[in-house]
């Protein structure tokens, strides 16, 4: 279920994204923009998604597989 409007497997991608950035947290808004993400819906579902994948094994490994495939 998304979060905000945004996928799993968007999360995965945009997190994996700043990685051009030489994994600067602070680009991850522009890296959701560039990925049609506005920066509300972004911080809406990082802090939703990262709750879940704490909360859910399965959820978490699921992030992995798509952040490693991104």
């Amino acid at each position: 279920e998304p979060i905000a409007g945004v996928s799993l497997e968007q999360f995965a991608a945009i997190s994996k994204g700043v990685a051009a950035y030489n994994y600067d947290q602070s680009k991850l808004v522009e890296v959701a923009a560039s990925k049609g993400v506005d920066a509300s819906s972004w911080g809406q579902a990082s802090q939703g998604w990262n709750d879940r994948i704490k909360a859910n094994p399965a959820v978490a490994q699921r992030f992995n597989v798509l952040y490693r495939a991104a």
